[in-house]
């Protein structure tokens, strides 16, 4: 009988079937990943970057991620060349918002040094790394800059004056506004304001190129002119104690509000009274001057901190630093009166902290530190992707979250997004 013989037939065979069980078992490993990543019908369609602070005490960094087809990949890690700060003890050092803000127009990214009084600054390549600026990082003018902001051709630096490991109690907060050169460069312009000792401002939001909204630790709102030479003037009724009325009869515990939203159509600022979970609406006019509208009650929150508008103006969503959760507005029937729409626990949470939206508003990011002593040990230092649905609804994706890459000596804060071209 001729023909290949049945031993070479067997070894043939044996080869193809071998190969079949490797293409199966690669269809099968792809089908796992796409379920993994879109587990619960969530995704995202958003194409681009997001930017987050280390915060590391020792070596603070910019961490770059590449996000496509509903996930997040590391690009690099770029050294800010100063200093983070943590504060396991909850003395209030981290209480800020805009540790990190991006200049489209010039294709910048700022960052806070707070634990060397300096702010980095990077151009924005088109690969989505990140080029120092010579010179960086800049003298914030002040003590432990913690939060910052783009104001037409100026950045807005808050220097809070507040540190865990250095005394800063006699220092004088200030606000100050630095010219931003056609090289990137930080240049210090006009004359800031020095608040009291000890006061602890959090954030300078730009209601407008020339009007700036802030809060301080002590109590009050601020709101501020920011002059053509970069001069700070406070505003008609600031500084603003919080409305008396939304608290309870006897209250003693914090009045402070923090984590400052603005509205981008009305003149609408939004601000968490964190203490007693209510968010605050408050109305600005031309002059500056603020006026109270009402208090909403923030439902299943826990020290709602931290705020974010998406970009047409119909939801507001709050970082619950307390319960590991993220809460959802409506605005769409009426800008002044948020309707709770959902409270969202987020997968092994800890103090989420930093929140940014891809433009579309569909897409919500949100840092999540281990902030606190009292956070369980296994959680927190993550990244997280939340869809939003068309209804307000908050899904988080079957990818998420993402362990940041950082250990004991970090509290990762700061969170910026920026869409490819």
């Amino acid at each position: 009988m001729t023909g290949v013989p049945y031993a070479s037939r067997r070894r043939r065979i044996s080869r193809r079937t071998a190969i079949l069980v490797a293409v199966a078992l690669a269809g099968l490993i792809a089908i796992g990943v796409i379920l993994a990543v879109t587990w619960g019908g969530a995704t995202s369609r958003f194409d681009g970057f997001v930017y987050v602070e280390s915060n590391r005490a020792g070596r603070n960094t910019i961490l770059a991620y590449r996000f496509s087809g509903s996930r997040l990949s590391l690009l690099a890690e770029y050294p800010t060349g100063g200093r983070g700060v943590v504060d396991f003890g909850e003395t209030g050092a981290l209480d800020a918002q805009g540790q990190i803000a991006v200049d489209r127009k010039r294709r910048l990214l700022f960052a806070v040094n707070q634990g060397s009084d300096s702010v980095a600054v990077f151009r924005l390549r088109r690969d989505g790394g990140l080029t120092p600026v010579s010179g960086s990082p800049f003298r914030s003018g002040g003590r432990a800059p913690a939060s910052v902001s783009v104001a037409g051709p100026f950045l807005v630096v808050v220097d809070k004056a507040h540190d865990v490991d250095r005394d800063l109690h006699a220092d004088w907060p200030v606000y100050r506004a630095f010219r931003i050169g056609a090289d990137g460069r930080l240049t210090p312009a006009g004359t800031g304001f020095r608040s009291e000792p000890s006061s602890s401002p959090t954030q300078a939001l730009p209601m407008t190129p020339r009007l700036l909204v802030s809060t301080e630790e002590t109590g009050p709102f601020r709101v501020f002119s920011l002059e053509a030479d970069g001069s700070f003037r406070q505003s008609p009724n600031s500084p603003l104690q919080p409305e008396p009325s939304i608290f309870p009869a006897r209250y003693d515990g914090a009045r402070w509000a923090i984590g400052l939203a603005r509205h981008p159509h009305e003149p609408l600022v939004y601000a968490n009274q964190s203490a007693t979970e209510q968010l605050l609406v408050y109305a600005v006019d031309r002059r500056g001057q603020l006026r109270f509208v009402r208090a909403v009650h923030n439902t299943h929150a826990e020290l709602p901190c931290w705020t974010a508008v998406t970009p047409d103006g119909r939801r507001l969503f709050t970082a619950n630093a307390g319960n590991g959760s993220i809460s959802s507005f409506d605005l769409s029937r009426d800008p002044a009166r948020p309707r709770r729409i959902q409270t969202l626990a987020l997968k092994s949470a800890a103090n989420p902290w930093g929140l940014a939206l891809d433009p579309s508003g569909r897409t919500l990011f949100v840092v999540d530190p281990r902030a606190v002593d009292r956070a369980p040990r296994r959680r927190g230092n993550r990244l997280h992707v939340v869809h939003v649905e068309s209804d307000g609804h908050l899904r988080e994706l079957g990818s998420s979250p993402l362990r940041l890459p950082v250990g004991k000596d970090a509290s990762p804060l700061g969170i910026a997004v920026l869409q490819t071209r």
